[in-house]
């Protein structure tokens, strides 16, 4: 209760910086997602496909099932400053000569990140782990 006393207009602000985050991903050819955290769902990844722009992105954590490789955008391999800078090289030569990494909207569709779309993976993940823990230890 006390920051709504202190920042009675926060609200205000917070939907203005939203209108001018999708602003710039309309006049972005693209994102970059160069990330050493193991985030299981960047927003920003989200933000740029749901906006039709490929990214260009650390090949870790929830990137990996966010970025299709040479479909979404381009994945590289984490702490390769070289695959970094060629990928965006790469991916900014090819946007500005033909537009061809701009993405339909339901590129970032939410139905690919829904509980029981991810359910289903994580299950068969968790169960080959208890499979190999079960053989090690026989």
């Amino acid at each position: 209760m006390r920051c709504a006393r202190a920042y009675p207009r926060h609200r205000r602000c917070r939907h203005l910086a939203a209108h001018l985050v999708l602003e710039a991903w309309r006049r972005s050819l693209f994102g970059t997602m160069p990330s050493l955290c193991l985030d299981a769902c960047p927003t920003v990844t989200l933000e740029a496909m749901a906006a039709g722009k490929p990214v260009v992105a650390s090949a870790l954590g929830g990137l990996i099932d966010q970025v299709v490789d040479g479909d979404t955008g381009l994945l590289v391999s984490p702490h390769d400053a070289h695959a970094l800078a060629h990928a965006i090289s790469t991916l900014a030569a090819t946007a500005l000569c033909a537009r061809a990494w701009v993405l339909p909207p339901s590129t970032a569709s939410p139905e690919r990140f829904r509980a029981n779309a991810v359910i289903d993976r994580i299950e068969v993940l968790y169960y080959g782990l208890a499979e190999k823990h079960v053989r090690a230890s026989a």
